[in-house]
């Protein structure tokens, strides 16, 4: 049981204890004025307190749902900021896709000419059984020559958009803001 539960039960025996003691002692009289003047005392401290506490409650209420209004205002104008960046983003991106098409195009390109780079040298390998001429084991080199030199230049080709995407890539993250 709590203290104040026990008070409680004693004040309506308060009187009657009062009563007995006066009876007995009421020289005591004086004590019991005195207690009842510091428990006026007290419950005025005490009411003073409980409205004080009620108006800083009243006041930090109303900070809070200042600072939650002010905080929500301050969040949309960051995002709008924000939102100022997205279009270089967003061409960004687009570039990066044409990137990665023009890539997977040469390197389509790369396989077709390493395909046709096996043929001839097949064909090549093969001047014995199939009774080539000069001239035309020539050609055939000579196409040979040319495939290697524009896989070459096609391998370079992917090198640089490879390169273009990371760059592109490192650009966008660049432009995250927070």
């Amino acid at each position: 049981m709590s203290l104040a539960l026990l008070l409680e039960g004693c004040t309506g025996d308060l009187n009657g204890m009062e009563k007995e003691i006066l009876a007995y002692d009421s020289s005591f009289q004086k004590t019991i004025d005195q207690r009842g003047s510091i428990q006026k005392q007290l419950d005025a401290e005490k009411a003073s307190y409980i409205q004080k506490n009620q108006e800083i409650e009243s006041r930090m209420s109303a900070i809070k749902k200042k600072k939650t209004a002010i905080k929500a205002e301050h969040l949309a104008t960051m995002e709008k900021i924000k939102r100022q960046i997205y279009p270089k983003k967003r061409s960004l991106q687009q570039n990066i896709m044409n990137l990665q098409r023009r890539l997977k195009e040469k390197q389509i390109e790369v396989r077709n000419i390493t395909k046709d780079i096996d043929e001839v040298n097949a064909l090549v390998k093969k001047d014995d059984r199939l009774s080539l001429t000069r001239e035309e084991i020539q050609a055939w080199s000579k196409r040979l020559s040319s495939l290697v030199e524009r896989k070459s230049g096609m391998e370079k080709e992917i090198a640089v958009l490879r390169r273009k995407i990371r760059i592109t890539r490192l650009k966008i993250k660049v432009l995250d803001v927070r």
